[in-house]
């Protein structure tokens, strides 16, 4: 009997392990990939036609759900972000020198910091997970509107403007048209993937900062045994040098600096420089150069992209909503020209009926629209002189009566309904995934259970006493 028991243990604790490590696994697969957002600056015109080629190139699914939220790789960029900014107060608190572009991130990290608890605040995994996401491609499992801003600030450096926005937007659209839940999620993507962009400078600032460490802690020994041991010190660059695969721009240039700045001799030391460098193929004014040129874009670049943060924060976001949205410009054809003269909220409003309807009758938004615009421009021209002045009649002329009015029961009879449960059943997975997976793995654990104590029975009818609740 003892015997069975540890069997049963045993099974228990290697399940358990098994699950385990598949959750582990599942976490660290599911590390967030990094992205390219540092690739070739566009004109205006070159922006446009990269919109025009990626929106042909991205093929989205509605169903499959993102590899990962965004408010982990959001939260993953925001620790790495601020340990940055928590390093460089400290070397300024030592009276350390820090690179150039830190000076952006020193003066304006609050507004980052505010941006941050805003999105974790505003962005709702329901609404998240109804986005399309890529089926391939570099960005292949992200959300498509996190992909097109990415897209935007790799190629803009950071420097965004709501008339390149609009104009990239427009291009884009011209080849595959977002939807209207796309174009909301914007400003948060549009955040997200400066951040991102922060995040990556970041990492530029953080290795400079470390070979500045590195140059600091050779000179500071070259200042200590200068006066005893020439040779020595001579020695302790060389194996500095020598133990560099490549020549660090960031290391030899602030050791040069150090070395200018000391008030001291060191041309046995500069020499010693030159003879390792050239065995890199390398010049001690050529990597001086590099470095200079390095830290220049990182500035620039930081600079851009805290300042688009800064403008994208104060914009006022329903106009651009509405100049880019295709089912505003849609329903902007009402025949009797009534849906241009509402608020915007109204607007706002009626553009979400037709999301909620779409999805309803299984159809495009784009196809609804036109839909609606069509019923209402039969209803218009094919008036009867007779009934002008019937206020009855003239509802039929405008959008909005074949939306939230009776004329909706036209659409109805139009366009078949999908299955009520559909919905329902996608829902239930995209909403609970966790729930889906524990549940999954307590059922196979279950069945597990259940079969190796019929097989324990089955061979050992004796100890079917002790195991009759297994049968229950």
């Amino acid at each position: 009997m003892n015997a069975y028991l540890r069997l049963l243990i045993e099974a228990t604790v290697l399940i358990g392990c098994t699950l385990f490590l598949l959750w582990i696994f599942l976490i660290k697969s599911g590390k967030s990939p990094r992205l390219n957002m540092r690739d070739a600056s566009l004109s205006s015109e070159e922006l446009e036609g990269h919109a025009k080629r990626i929106a042909i190139e991205h093929a989205v699914s509605i169903k499959k759900r993102s590899v990962k939220s965004p408010i982990v790789r959001m939260n993953e960029n925001y620790r790495f972000i601020l340990n940055v900014y928590r390093d460089l107060s400290e070397d300024l608190q030592k009276k350390a020198a820090v690179p150039p572009a830190s000076e952006w991130l020193l003066d304006n990290f609050y507004i980052i910091e505010k941006q941050v608890k805003g999105m974790r605040r505003d962005i709702k995994k329901a609404a998240y997970n109804r986005l399309p996401i890529l089926k391939s491609g570099p960005l292949k499992g992200q959300i498509r509107i996190f992909a097109v801003a990415v897209e935007l600030v790799a190629h803009t450096d950071g420097q965004i403007d709501e008339k390149i926005l609009t104009d990239y937007l427009k291009a884009y659209q011209s080849h595959a048209v977002l939807f209207d839940r796309e174009i909301v999620a914007l400003p948060m993507m549009i955040t997200l993937a400066l951040i991102e962009n922060i995040r990556v400078l970041c990492e530029e600032i953080k290795n400079t900062q470390n070979q500045w460490h590195k140059a600091d802690k050779i000179f500071t020994k070259w200042l200590e045994n200068e006066d005893d041991d020439t040779k020595k010190t001579i020695k302790l660059f060389e194996d500095s040098l020598q133990s560099l695969d490549e020549a660090n721009p960031s290391f030899v240039d602030h050791l040069f600096y150090r070395l200018r700045r000391s008030g001291r001799s060191y041309v046995e030391v500069l020499r010693t420089m030159d003879e390792n460098l050239n065995k890199l193929g390398a010049t001690t004014e050529e990597i001086t150069q590099k470095e200079h040129g390095t830290q220049s874009v990182n500035t620039i670049s930081m600079g851009n992209t805290i300042t688009s943060i800064h403008f994208f924060a104060s914009l006022d976001w329903s106009e651009l909503f509405e100049s880019v949205s295709m089912i505003e410009q849609i329903l902007k054809q009402d025949p009797d020209g009534t849906y241009p003269l509402m608020d915007i909220a109204t607007r706002s409003y009626y553009r979400t009926k037709v999301e909620e309807l779409a999805l309803g009758f299984g159809v495009s938004e784009i196809y609804l629209a036109k839909e609606v615009v069509q019923f209402a421009e039969a209803a218009y021209t094919g008036r009867d002189q007779t009934q002008l002045e019937n206020p009855a009649v003239q509802k039929t002329w405008h959008v909005g009566y074949y939306l939230i009015g009776k004329g909706l029961r036209s659409l109805e009879s139009k366009e078949k309904k999908i299955n009520s449960f559909r919905p329902k059943a996608d829902s239930m997975g995209i909403k609970n995934p966790g729930v889906l997976y524990l549940g999954s793995m307590g059922v196979i654990t279950l069945l597990f259970y259940w079969w190796l104590s019929v097989t324990l029975i089955l061979r050992r009818p004796h100890i079917c006493y002790y195991f009759r609740f297994w049968l229950l």
